[in-house]
């Protein structure tokens, strides 16, 4: 997703450098500048030290408000915090997606979905051609029920960026779940297309049709992801199901063995506190694999 690259970083700053020549602006450019070399240092309190007391010397730069909320949100883990600096900044940069992004990046993280839409709503219609921001937005319309939105959202953020692996998932999910599946495997097809190499399409794909009970077509796609590096524990689970049906419907014991060894790379992989219910559906399973066989 979209974060504070250092170019991004100083063309702020050299926004702010430009923007007038008040002693105070002067030394709050100043201030700014030296909280950015901390920041780049990696030393983010004393950055954002700075920051304030940029701000504290001219309350409107809204370049300071912005590094301040970014820093706090992306390195100091301090979302909350980071709200009041991003909406002083969207506010006083009413024409700068990125500020409006960010806020709701912030408001998505402490869980406030409402202003988190409005605030990616605004960052969409600020820069139509932010495909974050209207990934973002999608991933929002589909946590509170508005799956229409969602959909509109996802296929704007890939017009906007055709290799955004994420939004083809996301969108094709959403038509499986409504039952249309084959609209949902051309989605992914798509995304295969522009992201030949990514194994987290293959996955969704397998597991698709895993769904659809072409085992067959489910260990194809998703030995294709395991080949390309995809190999979280849902992803191997899946992987052995589908060894494990086709063993059922064939009696091929090579596929029960091939079944019990993806399971047990997704026991391997798989953390408990995580996910404790599906570690316990693979130690189930693998209980029942390694059971004598009658």
């Amino acid at each position: 997703m979209s974060r504070a690259t250092p170019g991004l970083i100083v063309g702020w700053l050299l926004v702010s450098l430009l923007s007038g020549c008040d002693f105070a602006g002067a030394q709050a450019d100043r201030q700014v500048a030296e909280g950015l070399a901390l920041v780049q240092a990696g030393r983010y309190s004393e950055g954002v030290t700075r920051f304030e007391q940029a701000i504290a010397t001219k309350p409107t730069h809204a370049q300071a408000h912005y590094l301040l909320g970014v820093v706090r949100l992306q390195h100091l883990n301090a979302a909350s915090r980071s709200v009041e600096n991003l909406q002083r900044a969207s506010e006083l940069s009413p024409r700068d997606a990125e500020a409006a992004y960010q806020l709701g990046v912030a408001y998505q993280q402490t869980e406030q979905r409402i202003q988190a839409i409005e605030a990616f709503r605004s960052a969409a219609s600020r820069d139509p051609q932010h495909a974050g921001a209207h990934y973002r937005l999608g991933v929002m319309y589909e946590a509170t029920g508005d799956y229409m939105g969602a959909i509109e959202a996802f296929s704007r953020a890939i017009q906007a960026d055709p290799e955004m692996a994420l939004a083809y998932s996301r969108l094709a999910n959403i038509y499986v779940m409504f039952g249309e599946r084959e609209t949902g495997l051309a989605v992914l097809n798509v995304a295969a297309q522009y992201n030949p190499d990514d194994g987290s399409v293959r996955a969704d794909m397998g597991r698709i049709a895993f769904d659809a009970q072409d085992y067959h077509g489910a260990i194809r796609e998703l030995e294709r992801a395991v080949e390309l590096g995809e190999q979280q524990p849902g992803t191997m689970m899946t992987l052995g199901l589908s060894y494990l049906r086709r063993h059922e419907r064939s009696g091929d014991t090579a596929d029960r063995e091939r079944a019990l060894n993806a399971l047990q790379r997704a026991a391997a992989g798989c953390n408990p506190q995580r996910d404790g219910g599906r570690c316990a559906a693979i130690g189930e399973l693998l209980s029942e694999l390694r059971a004598p066989q009658r």
